[in-house]
């Protein structure tokens, strides 16, 4: 199976403070790191809290 490593990306969903950081990869590219992420139409954060989802469809239905 072939991934498209453009649309592929990590997150540490991690509640420490001072996470240790690590690179990943996916072949010989090492992937993209993020903080939030969209999958089908819910906001993700790394600290799984749901401000960035909820200011995101407050701010649209405005």
């Amino acid at each position: 199976m072939y991934f498209n490593t453009k649309k592929c990306f990590a997150m540490r969903i991690t509640h420490w403070r001072n996470p240790e950081f690590f690179y990943y990869s996916l072949g010989d590219e090492i992937l993209e790191s993020t903080d939030c992420h969209t999958f089908l139409g819910v906001d993700i954060s790394n600290t799984l809290s749901w401000n960035k989802h909820i200011n995101s469809i407050t701010s649209s239905a405005n």
